[in-house]
């Protein structure tokens, strides 16, 4: 498909997120924070224009990430902020997806990274009495 990519080129997601960690907490005039406004936006640009319509609105304009996808694998990193603000880096890979269910895996990818832009993440745990 001319991506470069390979199954023998494998990634963790602690490795995606190290990287994106790496963009968020540069210089401002580090060419590293040219990754993040590079990332296409959850349901307006790029792979994500027509992504993040099956899921909670949540993410839709907030949401920054890649897609990285080959046959029975879906992937998805980038930033959200949460409900509070706060900016949250993530990388979420399913491997091993049927063919038959790769909307799925792409529709799961996106609820989760709704779920994201949802929670009180960077809030503190309430404690009961």
């Amino acid at each position: 498909d001319g991506s470069g990519l390979s199954r023998d080129n494998a990634l963790t997601p602690a490795t995606l997120v190290a990287v994106l960690q790496a963009a968020v907490t540069s210089d401002d005039d580090s060419p590293l924070r040219d990754l993040l406004a590079g990332l296409p936006v959850a349901g307006f640009t790029g792979s994500l224009a027509d992504r993040f319509d099956l899921v909670p609105p949540a993410a839709r304009g907030v949401a920054r990430a890649k897609t990285g996808t080959l046959s029975g694998v879906s992937a998805l990193a980038g930033v959200t902020t949460d409900r509070d603000g706060r900016l949250l880096v993530f990388a979420i890979m399913a491997d091993r997806v049927a063919l038959a269910d790769g909307l799925t895996a792409r529709v799961a990818l996106d609820r989760a990274v709704a779920a994201l832009s949802t929670c009180r993440c960077g809030s503190p745990v309430a404690s009961s009495p």
